[in-house]
């Protein structure tokens, strides 16, 4: 984070909070997904390919809105860099639940699960970040 941010307008305790912020989206994601597997007929695989991403995105993307509406945001690299960190958060979460929930599969599994899902959640939020600011300045 600190190599793209060259004019140092974000330090290292900001973007732990993003980090922080990108978690209790997965918190608040977790109870909702439980629900909404239980009272749709839909099955787990189907409920997650095609709506859970639904549900998570929009929580994520709530937490940028928010960071607009308390003027968090300044410059469009603010914007990546603060989509990235929460989606990073995000995935640090989501992953210790998978662990918690398998936790015979080896090294390599959450090596490859671990950077996968941070590298996807932070990129699609860092792009949505970067939209919205975009949008935002016209």
């Amino acid at each position: 984070f600190n190599w793209f941010d060259a004019f140092k307008l974000m330090n290292l305790k900001e973007i732990l909070l993003l980090l922080l912020l990108g978690g209790l989206a997965a918190i608040i994601c977790y109870p909702i997904s439980g629900r909404m597997i239980d009272a749709l007929p839909l099955g787990f695989s189907f409920y997650s390919r095609f709506v859970a991403p639904w549900i998570e995105e929009l929580v994520k993307g709530l937490m940028v809105v928010l960071l607009f509406r308390l003027n968090r945001i300044g410059y469009k690299l603010d914007a990546v860099i603060s989509g990235f960190a929460i989606g990073a958060g995000f995935s640090v979460v989501e992953n210790i639940f998978y662990l918690v929930r398998f936790p015979d599969y080896g090294a390599g599994t959450w090596l490859v699960r671990g950077m996968g899902t941070a590298v996807m959640h932070g990129t699609t939020l860092a792009i949505l970040a970067a939209l919205a600011h975009e949008f935002a300045e016209r």
